[in-house]
């Protein structure tokens, strides 16, 4: 094996740079900051407004759950009332009697055509000829 010796590097021409004291780095750092912290505050103003939007919800579903049961209670009461044993007592306290012997009525079965209309209501024509 043989060893080779390093080589020393070449002097080369470096560049002509120089340094300017805080110029692009800063310009570019500030418009970011800017931007972070708009952005931060535009979070927080969601996150608020969510929280103010998920409140108004739950009050508007338990209003709707009161409202249901409302609706579900007064359906009870509704068919409670129109049962015929409360329409019959109902019936009774107005002083209303059920008659022991009900006549009925025969339905007539010569009808007239139903595509035969009466004529209209005219208020006016009765009242101008009197009948």
């Amino acid at each position: 094996m043989a060893t080779r010796a390093r080589r020393s590097p070449s002097p080369r021409t470096a560049p002509h740079l120089r340094v300017i004291p805080g110029g692009a780095r800063r310009r570019a750092t500030l418009p970011f900051a800017v931007v972070l912290v708009l952005a931060v505050f535009a979070v927080a103003a969601l996150q608020a407004y969510l929280g103010q939007e998920g409140y108004r919800m739950s009050r508007i579903e338990s209003e709707l759950k009161v409202a249901e049961e409302r609706y579900v209670l007064l359906r009870a009461q509704l068919a409670e009332l129109s049962s015929p044993s409360s329409l019959e007592r109902a019936a009774a306290e107005m002083g209303m009697t059920s008659d022991a012997d009900p006549v009925f009525l025969p339905a007539p079965t010569d009808l007239p055509d139903p595509e035969v209309r009466a004529a209209p209501y005219d208020s006016k024509r009765l009242l101008t000829t009197g009948g």
